[in-house]
């Protein structure tokens, strides 16, 4: 027997599509930052996503989300580096556009409430 596998591409399109819009703005978009603006888009505005949660140190902890993060980093979608005043950001890679026209459908289903979140 053959088990379907199937991509994700609606939860590596959202990190990319975060990445991109963060890009530029003041605030650091960091992994932080990215576990619980998701976190706020499944629980708050239901959007699902996908990742199950944890309460950790600093918020809302998902081990698939950062796994994901990592993955489409070294597929080029993101760029995860360290800032040297503490933390992390993550900014669109060259193949960050992909990612999220593979999941066209998905974030425009969502897009105001992702925009919110």
């Amino acid at each position: 027997m053959i088990n379907e596998f199937r991509i994700p591409w609606e939860k590596y399109g959202i990190i990319a599509y975060l990445a991109k819009a963060m890009d530029g703005h003041d605030a650091q978009f960091g992994k932080t930052s990215l576990q619980k603006i998701i976190y706020i888009l499944q629980e708050v505005y239901q959007v699902n996503v996908g990742y199950k949660f944890i309460l950790y140190n600093y918020g809302p902890y998902s081990a698939d989300l950062a796994t994901d993060l990592e993955y489409i980093a070294a597929l080029n979608g993101v760029d995860v580096s360290w800032v040297n005043t503490g933390g992390y950001r993550i900014k669109p890679d060259s193949d960050a556009d992909t990612f999220i026209e593979k999941s066209k459908d998905f974030l425009d289903k969502h897009k105001n409430d992702i925009d919110k979140a």
